[in-house]
């Protein structure tokens, strides 16, 4: 038996015009599906039909086409045992052990995450001396991250163990909106990052980027990023079902006007949108600013005159730019899989039905959420100054006596000494070579 759309929608119209159960059907559909019935009809449709359809094997034992009368009789059927509509048994629900290693590998995931990105924002807003323009860039970026980590890698985790949203409709709409802003700001961030790096070394007599500059930069990072996930706040809803077995289940997901996730024409060509604007786009103009930058930086170093001048402006330079590097190059291999997971289960719709496929899907959902992992191991690994900051959080929880008081000495104190030793190579060795007093501040 084989309906398609319009005939289900005369089907319906039908059953609405002729039948006196037209109240107690309306009833059912909006206690279990609890969002508007004549806005999403594809959705409803589906269901329908997998019911009409199995009841006509069941019932009639036959699979063949079947007139309008038969397909109300059977829609009658349908409507009086609504549970019908899905399997007896939850799917996707996976079993106690496999729960246990997936919340393991989840949870470890995430405490990481979460203790990493904080102590990244308080590395930058504790010490002045960190509050450089990039810094500002990557307390941002960490800021993201843990909120992508505590307000949705959290929930959703819970919820793909079980397959039930138990947290109600209200925080699926901050879920939703949390996770797409949350990767955009992201995104959006390293992007400005990378403009800033790009100027400072192709361009070093324009104006640097100052930290107002930074700061207005952020809130449009920001701005952009919640206007492109507008769309979560708008769709985003609940679904309920009641099983054969008495279980309850709940589905957070985006109900589009045409239809609801995997079946909607507006959500692949949102997804693809998505896929461009905060993928491809940012990743192929990155990559070919580091590769600028990196040419620029790495030829400096058979230039006589520049490695006298500015050693160290430009090993900072590139430990920035391999900085920069990383956290693109993770980026890229963390969030590529998940943007190819959704547009290729547009077009095979079968994926979603295998019984790995909440694994793969975990994995793939996994991978994204470590780069918030990762980014603040990058930090410790390219930056010695943070690298350092971290050090003396983790010696004050094991000796608070062990510490100096000073590990680092303010950038100010090291530059008179580094400005002397500059001119003393650039002056000739005529016999007058410039003194350096042993009772400066340097």
């Amino acid at each position: 038996m084989k309906f398609n759309a319009t005939q289900l929608l005369n089907i319906l119209e039908n059953l609405y015009g002729n039948f006196s159960y037209k109240s107690d059907f309306e009833d059912k559909v909006d206690s279990a599906f609890e969002y508007n019935f004549t806005r999403n009809q594809l959705m409803v449709l589906k269901n329908i039909f997998d019911c009409m359809e199995s009841w006509n094997k069941e019932v009639n034992g036959t699979g063949e086409n079947i007139t309008t009368r038969d397909g109300i009789e059977l829609l009658s059927l349908c409507s009086e045992n609504f549970s019908s509509l899905e399997p007896a048994t939850r799917p996707f629900v996976l079993l106690w052990w496999q729960q246990m290693l997936w919340g393991i590998v989840f949870g470890l995931m995430i405490v990481i995450a979460l203790i990493g990105n904080a102590i990244s924002v308080w590395v930058v807003l504790a010490h002045r001396g960190m509050r450089t323009v990039t810094n500002y860039f990557i307390l941002n970026l960490s800021s993201a991250d843990f909120t992508m980590t505590l307000f949705n890698t959290t929930f959703n985790f819970v919820f793909m163990l079980d397959s039930h949203w138990p947290f109600g409709r209200t925080y699926c709409l901050i879920n939703n909106f949390v996770a797409n802003l949350t990767v955009s700001s992201s995104v959006f961030t390293i992007m400005a990052m990378s403009l800033e790096r790009y100027v400072v070394t192709l361009h070093p007599l324009l104006p640097r980027m100052t930290k107002k500059t930074a700061i207005f930069a952020i809130v449009m990072v920001w701005l952009s990023s919640a206007l492109l996930s507008l769309p979560t706040l708008l769709y985003s809803t609940t679904v309920s079902y009641t099983y054969q077995d008495g279980t309850f289940r709940t589905l957070c997901l985006l109900i589009w006007p045409d239809g609801p996730t995997g079946n909607s024409d507006s959500d692949y060509i949102y997804n693809i949108a998505f896929f461009i604007l905060t993928y491809v786009l940012p990743i192929g103009s990155m990559a070919v600013a580091y590769i600028s930058m990196s040419r620029v930086l790495w030829r400096q170093s058979v230039d006589g005159v520049t490695n006298q001048i500015q050693p160290e402006a430009v090993k900072s330079k590139r430990r920035v730019v391999r900085m920069l590097t990383a956290i693109v190059v993770i980026f890229g291999v963390c969030w590529l899989p998940y943007h190819i997971y959704f547009l290729y289960t547009y077009h095979d719709k079968e994926l979603v039905k295998a019984k790995f496929v909440q694994h793969l899907y975990l994995a793939i959902y996994w991978l994204a959420m470590a780069n918030a992992m990762f980014n603040p191991l990058i930090y410790f690994w390219t930056n010695q100054r943070f690298r350092r900051n971290v050090e003396i959080i983790l010696c004050r929880c094991c000796d608070k006596h062990s510490i100096p008081q000073s590990p680092l000495p303010p950038r100010r104190q090291l530059e008179p000494r580094r400005e002397v030793m500059r001119l003393n190579n650039l002056i000739p060795n005529n016999g007058y070579m410039l003194a350096v007093k042993r009772n400066s501040s340097a």
